[in-house]
């Protein structure tokens, strides 16, 4: 998989964030991120980067019920747009990520395209998933 992360800005303190109690908000997505994790487990065993984007998108839906990131829809049109296979955010964090099945080989032209369709953003990264982490690309 390759991913075009996108910092649209904003902070979060991750100490204090987990510092409060967040239970109740994930029991009221319990049903999304069960499913979440079915897809990404099935995607994850069957190579299947679709199965992967499905549940990552889902779980990123979810997320907004315990950290909004107000950008998520546009970055979701986006990323249907450039035919990714899904999105994901980072849970206590402000990074949203388009996910793109790497045999595509469509990374580059899609980290430029996130460039001019966000030109306000704080930083747009481009990333290729290997065997045993994350591997950042020069463009």
């Amino acid at each position: 998989m390759e991913i075009v992360a996108l910092d649209l800005g904003g902070t979060v303190d991750t100490v204090q964030f987990n510092m409060v109690d967040r239970f109740q908000r994930w029991q009221n997505v319990d049903e999304q991120t069960k499913e979440a994790l079915r897809l990404l487990r099935l995607g994850i065993a069957n190579e299947d980067p679709v199965l992967v984007g499905q549940g990552a998108s889902i779980s990123a839906d979810a997320s907004q019920a315990v950290l909004s990131k107000p950008r998520l829809e546009e970055v979701k049109d986006f990323a249907a747009s450039v035919g990714a296979v899904g999105v994901n955010v980072g849970h206590s964090g402000t990074i949203i990520g388009v996910l793109l099945d790497a045999r595509e080989r469509r990374g580059k032209s899609t980290y430029h395209k996130a460039l001019e369709a966000f030109p306000d953003a704080d930083a747009v990264y481009h990333f290729r998933l290997l065997g045993g982490g994350v591997q950042q690309v020069d463009v």
